[in-house]
């Protein structure tokens, strides 16, 4: 445990509380409390003990008073307790939707699905640079789960982007989820597809054929399967916006992409 011989000097003899941390500097000179680290599992990882500081309110100055780590049960020295690469006072500040443990491995993550979604190929029935519009034959969207739990919908693929003509943006929405995830892949989210048939393109609309849209890609990487389905846990959430897009053969040069980006903090 980290201390200063010389904190007993640096106290102030006429305030009983020198740094002003609604901590008195007799308790400070010679309490301790034990700081209770934890798996991302949640189990128990480390016990230890911690003082804290008579002559600064902030010790560790990651903008939690000792007080308060105290109350908390941090570790008023370190500024990141359980060392996640995020301070304790970010961990369950106002302000942020969910809220992290300082004292266990994890993460916050906003992902946002549509913020960008168009028809970028040639997907109506008449031909390139027609107006008919791509036609979704079937109910068609994205859905999430926590920890492979129910599904909900998500973003609903057809509704934003059917009978949109070629090159169009799709009807302007955004669907959005924030969750905690914990080291050690006990937390995890998934989106997955339901659905995507669109009529053939035979360049004269009379010769409607469904066909899926199983050609996809996901960040320029080409995805296994005929359905879409993204799998992240604390350690391979993506820093960086990714566009799906799905395409087929059968239906000539037709391209649908949906971006999805992500927010770590």
């Amino acid at each position: 445990m980290p201390s200063d011989p010389d904190e007993r000097t640096r106290g102030n003899p006429l305030d009983a509380d020198t740094d002003g941390d609604s901590l008195p500097d007799a308790q400070e000179w010679n309490s301790t409390w034990t700081v209770n680290l934890l798996n991302g599992d949640g189990t128990p990882f480390r016990d230890y003990e911690v003082k804290s500081c008579v002559h600064t309110a902030n010790c560790d100055s990651d903008d939690w008073d000792d007080d308060v780590e105290l109350a908390q049960g941090t570790d008023p020295r370190n500024p990141n307790t359980d060392g996640d690469e995020t301070f304790d006072s970010r961990e369950n500040p106002a302000g942020y939707s969910g809220t992290r443990d300082p004292l266990r491995p994890d993460k916050r993550v906003t992902f946002v699905v549509g913020s960008s979604a168009s028809v970028v190929g040639d997907c109506d029935c008449d031909g390139a640079g027609g107006s008919t519009g791509i036609d979704i034959t079937e109910p068609s969207r994205l859905d999430w789960s926590l920890n492979g739990g129910t599904s909900e919908t998500l973003f609903d693929i057809k509704a934003r982007c059917n009978n949109e003509p070629d090159g169009h943006a799709c009807t302007a929405s955004t669907a959005s989820r924030t969750v905690i995830l914990y080291d050690g892949g006990s937390t995890f989210f998934t989106i997955s597809q339901v659905g995507l048939l669109v009529e053939d393109d035979d360049g004269a609309c009379t010769d409607y054929n469904d066909d899926e849209m199983d050609s996809i890609t996901a960040g320029g990487t080409a995805q296994s399967g005929t359905l879409l389905s993204l799998t992240y846990d604390y350690g391979d959430v993506p820093t960086s916006a990714l566009t799906v897009g799905w395409s087929d053969p059968e239906v000539e040069n037709c391209l649908l992409q949906v971006t999805i980006s992500f927010t770590v903090n």
